[in-house]
């Protein structure tokens, strides 16, 4: 009897830790997830930004002596 409530212990406890373990997987495939996001947003506004500046530059407003 004592056997059998040792391995039903046992038992609980590995389906807790996978239980655990694919909570852990859910919560680092989320995150990626939100990362990859977050990254995407930032590099859309940092192109944006990129061409505003491009169209404020503009010629120089004074030309070199030696040109």
């Amino acid at each position: 009897m004592m056997k059998q409530s040792l391995q039903g212990l046992i038992l609980e406890i590995k389906e807790s830790s996978e239980q655990s373990e694919l909570k852990c997987l859910f919560y680092q495939q989320v995150t990626v997830r939100a990362t990859l996001i977050d990254n995407f947003g930032f590099i859309e506004q940092f192109k944006a930004l990129n061409a505003r500046l491009d169209d404020l530059q503009s010629t120089p407003r004074y030309r070199s002596p030696t040109s």
